[in-house]
């Protein structure tokens, strides 16, 4: 199991973040109020399932591995987002969106962690 914790600095406006289904496009920057944990494990092949901790909450995560990163959903008994993530180097890009009318994401919605760990080792 990996704990990684959010840089003080999160994604900068500019900077390109490409979900796994989706075109390059330019991702605004999320203010975090605080430390924002993200524990994952390897539950089998292509599945990893954790918790995102962050501002007084909790969300389950469940998601899918693929070739260029993860796809699933983070859950409460409140909320439902979608999620992808996508490692770069030594960082680890979350984008969170809320789901649209039918439930499909609604990308105006997006949020993005950028997570990495001490001494730049890979997430």
């Amino acid at each position: 199991m990996d704990r990684v914790q959010p840089e003080a600095v999160h994604a900068k406006p500019g900077e390109i973040v490409q979900p796994a289904d989706q075109a390059a496009e330019v991702a605004d920057p999320v203010t975090v109020g605080g430390t924002v944990t993200l524990t994952l494990q390897q539950q089998g092949p292509g599945e990893v399932v954790g918790t995102l901790e962050g501002n007084g909450a909790s969300f389950e995560v469940d998601a899918e591995v693929r070739a260029d990163g993860i796809v699933g959903m983070v859950s409460s008994d409140e909320a439902m987002v979608h999620l992808t993530g996508r490692i770069t180097g030594p960082t680890l890009f979350i984008v969170l969106i809320e789901p649209g009318p039918g439930g499909q994401p609604d990308l105006q919605s997006r949020r993005v962690i950028r997570f990495s760990k001490p001494g730049g080792q890979a997430p």
